[in-house]
């Protein structure tokens, strides 16, 4: 059973998790995002880095916390697909 979900989808550089859920046993949290955001502000593209632009560095990964933290490896995504997606709907 999930008992609270948070999320701070907008604000950039804020201290502690950018993500998290609160369950009944466990907590899951996603201390930041997979580092898009910064790649794209810094000028790299998905065009130009292939398949290294999906990867999410380990220091990115969430974790489920129940009484110590497991990590949680984040998945590959595509953002062009999500996006071209969400063209379609509007």
């Amino acid at each position: 059973m999930i008992s609270h979900v948070t999320g701070n989808w907008a604000r950039q550089g804020d201290v502690g998790s950018r993500f998290r859920v609160d369950g009944a046993a466990a907590t899951l949290f996603v201390p930041d995002d997979d580092g898009r955001t910064a790649r794209l502000t810094a000028g790299r593209t998905p065009e130009a880095e292939g398949a290294a632009w999906a990867t999410v560095p380990e220091s990115r990964w969430g974790g489920i916390h129940r009484g110590g933290v497991t990590p949680v490896p984040s998945q590959p995504g595509d953002g062009s697909a999500f996006y071209t997606s969400i063209a379609r709907a509007v």
